[in-house]
């Protein structure tokens, strides 16, 4: 369940950029399970994009875990990111 549809929406839109996605391939059930284009690789762009986007600097702990745009919303939720 979404803490914030915002914030949800945004971590979409910058999950799609990264990946080459349309917004509309990328719901919020997506993770490194769902979408095929979620790899390791794309997986480190996403996280200096999400830093970059939302202007904060993320643990390697916090990177790990961020595998779904649930945990990705549920880490910058806990670091005082609003949408």
């Amino acid at each position: 369940m979404s803490i914030n549809g915002a914030l949800q929406e945004q971590i979409c839109g910058v999950v799609a950029s990264t990946f080459g996605l349309s917004p509309e391939q990328v719901g919020a059930d997506a993770s490194t399970q769902t979408l095929a284009a979620w790899t390791s690789l794309a997986h480190l762009r996403l996280m200096a994009n999400i830093q970059q986007t939302f202007g904060l600097r993320l643990s390697m702990e916090d990177m790990i875990e961020m595998t779904s745009i649930d945990a990705i919303e549920r880490v910058l939720s806990a670091n005082g990111i609003e949408a």
